[in-house]
């Protein structure tokens, strides 16, 4: 989910941007004129597919995503450059970890599947999923350890 926070916006419009030309979605809008113009959603969040590409642009921070809003600061994580193993692409992606916990992981938005394969960019939505780690390792291991993973929504499709 998208949490906007108009005070902070720069009215540089690389939301709406990525929102109309690259997604073709134009859920997000500049209402009004001149200095009472802002920046949202008029219409809902009705044509929003969630893919996270606002958050991406936005330099000033008025578009966060609300599952890590107010969580952690992002300068206060240790970042960690990796790449991601989803295909042969080699994609750099960024972990964010506080402690013992990743907590973001922020990277690119193509879906590496139909890239990888000669179909072209084909943009989806990223999920950001959080087990506790003994939903992953069972009940004897550490209890503070937690794994957020960013997944594709085609890899979290029901089968």
């Amino acid at each position: 989910m998208v949490a906007n926070d108009p005070q902070r916006c720069i009215l540089c419009k690389r939301c709406t941007r990525v929102c109309d030309e690259w997604m073709g979605e134009e859920a997000i809008e500049a209402g009004n004129r001149g200095a009472n113009t802002v920046i949202g959603t008029f219409g809902g969040w009705l044509n929003c597919s969630q893919c996270g590409n606002c958050i991406e642009v936005c330099p000033t921070g008025t578009l966060l995503d609300g599952t890590y809003r107010h969580q952690h600061r992002p300068w206060e994580l240790t970042q960690t450059v990796s790449t991601c193993t989803y295909c042969s692409d080699g994609c750099q992606m960024s972990l964010g970890s506080r402690g013992s916990e990743v907590v973001r992981i922020v990277g690119c938005h193509v879906f590496p599947d139909s890239n990888a394969s000669g179909a072209g960019e084909d943009p989806h939505w990223l999920f950001t999923v959080r087990f506790d780690g003994r939903e992953l390792w069972g009940p004897e291991s550490d209890p503070t350890v937690r794994v957020s993973v960013e997944a594709w929504e085609p890899y979290l499709e029901a089968t």
